[in-house]
């Protein structure tokens, strides 16, 4: 009780400071977040940069959704705005899901971490955690997240940054064995995905919010794929 009565005030004290001008600010902070940010970054690193460093961001991003939207589904959490009535959510077309983790700042941690790691200098680390810690900060400001959702989203963000960073690092010159990996990790998507789309036809429609992971998915399907 003491844990969620604490998160309930950390979101009563942004509430009470919320305004037009902070707003705006968590809106454009929380869109350094969403896929369609992230995809464009990604699209001009892998064509104008480095194909290997692209491919790698591209991977890292994508796995790391997939994670997210099965912890999504298995976890089923409700978000603030939709438990606490002194909630007002905004920006509630990014929030279409479950609430934990957060997807926001679990991309954002997985995404400018892996970019830290690729350029290898001390200003880069410093601007993507305070990147990913106010993309965090934004969601729970505009009511979409609990602050357990930001801070485990960050963490596991950044635990899919090294370890898938590793792996692409690894394997990006072994061709075939890459393929063979890629291949599996798509099969295992298709069959998640599979599974789900049963249970969608077995439950009452709109029961379970699968549409974020489909997404997901179909984006990983692409990538691994291309």
């Amino acid at each position: 009780m003491l844990f969620w009565a604490m998160q309930e005030r950390i979101l009563r004290f942004f509430q009470e400071f919320a305004g037009p001008e902070l707003d705006l600010l968590a809106e454009l902070v929380t869109m350094l977040g969403e896929e369609y940010f992230l995809i464009a970054v990604i699209t001009f690193v892998y064509w104008n940069l480095s194909k290997k460093e692209g491919f790698k961001l591209a991977s890292v991003f994508v796995f790391s959704a997939v994670i997210n939207n099965v912890l999504k589904i298995t976890f089923r959490a409700a978000r603030p705005f939709e438990t606490l009535d002194f909630i007002e959510g905004k920006r509630l077309e990014t929030a279409t899901g479950y609430s934990f983790p957060s997807g926001h700042s679990q991309g954002a941690a997985t995404f400018f971490t892996s970019a830290a790691r690729i350029i290898r200098r001390r200003w880069a680390t410093v601007a993507s955690v305070m990147i990913f810690i106010a993309v965090g900060i934004s969601r729970v400001y505009l009511g979409v997240h609990w602050p357990v959702d930001a801070a485990a989203g960050i963490v596991l963000g950044i635990a899919a940054a090294f370890f898938f960073c590793a792996l692409t690092d690894r394997l990006y010159d072994r061709p075939v064995l890459f393929r063979l990996v890629l291949i599996g990790i798509g099969a295992g998507v298709t069959s998640v995905a599979g599974l789900l789309l049963i249970l969608d036809a077995a439950v009452p429609q709109g029961s379970v919010k699968l549409a974020d992971f489909f997404k997901a998915s179909g984006i990983c399907l692409g990538v691994t794929g291309g």
